[in-house]
């Protein structure tokens, strides 16, 4: 009887997502899913079970490097590869939909992040983009610069000028990721961003924004500064209006 419990549970779940689709799916059913084409018999639900409670989401299984997750009895070298691969093929996906995206121009910082936050899906390292536009603001590229440790990541201000001078871009939006899920910009961003700003202003290209990517959200140093510059003019007038 006990061999039987789980006699066509795998037919009964495929069949649940042609009728419900994933989103009425437990995160443990998901993974589950996943593994029934890595594992072709048997049952994979402890195992579904297992990988989630110790990395504690479905995100960080498949965030997990693919040591952390053959440390986990019953997952060897094939389902960590194929475990591993799916935030790649995601970021894939993403991209190649973002791409109907470069033909309009670039008017806000939350245009900017939709267009280079695919650029970022599973990333467990620091990556560095420049985003070049043309004259009117129309995205020309998008060019990896450079990748780091999760701390910080290796500028290489000779090849931003030369993808800048390559492309013929008159504008650029720098762009970074915090692996570690921290929302606030560094010394190093922040020197970074005034360094690169004077090289660009002195080959009349401007730097639009820099933004640093955070867990599917986004910091802009240039709204930052925006909303800085507008605090300290109500403060300025509130003090005016004080004296009268």
């Amino acid at each position: 009887m006990a061999g039987n419990v789980h006699e066509g549970h795998r037919e009964r779940l495929r069949r649940r997502v042609m009728n419900e689709s994933l989103d009425y799916f437990e995160p443990h059913e998901v993974l589950e899913l996943l593994l029934y084409y890595v594992v072709r018999q048997g049952d994979t639900n402890a195992l579904a079970h297992n990988l989630i409670n110790k990395f504690g989401s479905f995100a960080k299984v498949l965030d997990a490097n693919r040591a952390k997750l053959e440390e986990v009895d019953g997952v060897g070298e094939n389902i960590s590869f194929f475990l591993n691969v799916i935030p790649q093929i995601c970021r894939r996906y993403m991209l190649s939909r973002s791409k109907d995206r470069l033909k309009f121009s670039v008017i806000s910082s939350d245009h900017a992040h939709e267009i280079l936050a695919p650029y970022f899906i599973g990333r467990t390292v620091e990556m560095l983009y420049l985003l070049c536009l043309n004259g009117l603001g129309e995205p020309i590229d998008c060019v990896y610069i450079s990748e780091g440790s999760v701390n910080a990541t290796s500028i290489n201000i000779r090849k931003i000028v030369q993808v800048v001078i390559e492309t013929n871009a008159t504008a650029v939006v720098l762009c970074h990721n915090h692996p570690d899920g921290i929302a606030r910009p560094s010394q190093q961003d922040i020197l970074l961003t005034k360094n690169l700003a004077a090289i660009l202003e002195a080959m009349n290209v401007v730097l639009l924004d820099h933004l640093i990517v955070v867990d599917g959200d986004f910091i802009s140093f240039h709204d930052s500064k925006e909303k800085e510059e507008k605090e300290h003019l109500k403060a300025m007038n509130n003090m005016f209006f004080d004296d009268l």
